[in-house]
């Protein structure tokens, strides 16, 4: 893989930079009322810069499919196939959880616009599910579909969590969603 040179490199912190500013801008308000001309003067950029990497604040938003994948990307895949999709689940659920607001914002930009990343199967989060599915599943069993099961039941988990209390405790709703999880990736694999 070719060294990505110092302008990419700039190009991509920018990139990340305006999506934080995006994120933390979301903790305190809807993405309605979020202006981009705000978001360019907290990140010291030009309102042109800006389209220069996002086309609309919705896009920067769902910018962070491809921060979650990152992260999940440096999940060590180091034990059986079995504790290596548990241990990439509950880093799913504790990256989901950390921003509760955020995420709801995430999950409305997806309801109302079509995210392309989400839906290819080269992404590196699905292909390490995907990877470790198909050791579980074996011979006869499609584990493409399987895999997407997971990502869509772990998909509606979240959704259940941004359209539940606002007094829910984190902590005990990852436990119990990466059991649910678990218990449905088992239902699946027999």
């Amino acid at each position: 893989m070719a060294q990505k040179t110092s302008r990419q490199l700039q190009a991509e912190e920018t990139k990340r930079s305006i999506f934080l500013i995006v994120a933390d801008i979301m903790k305190a308000k809807n993405i309605e009322d979020i202006k981009i001309r705000d978001i360019c003067e907290r990140a010291g950029i030009s309102v042109g810069t800006f389209y220069n990497y996002f086309p609309s604040k919705e896009a920067a938003i769902l910018y962070s499919a491809r921060e979650m994948d990152d992260l999940l990307s440096q999940v060590k895949m180091d034990g059986t196939p079995r504790e290596n999709v548990k241990k990439f689940i509950k880093s799913y659920y504790n990256i989901a959880g950390e921003g509760i607001e955020v995420l709801k914002q995430v999950m409305a930009c997806r309801l109302k616009y079509y995210d392309e990343h989400y839906y290819n199967e080269n992404r590196p989060m699905f292909r390490m599910l995907h990877d470790q599915i198909e050791v579980l599943a074996g011979e006869g069993q499609d584990s493409k579909k399987l895999t997407w099961h997971i990502l869509f039941f772990c998909q509606g988990c979240q959704y259940n969590l941004c359209a539940g209390s606002p007094d829910i405790d984190i902590s005990i709703w990852r436990s119990e969603q990466i059991e649910y999880t678990m218990g449905y990736i088992e239902y699946l694999l027999n």
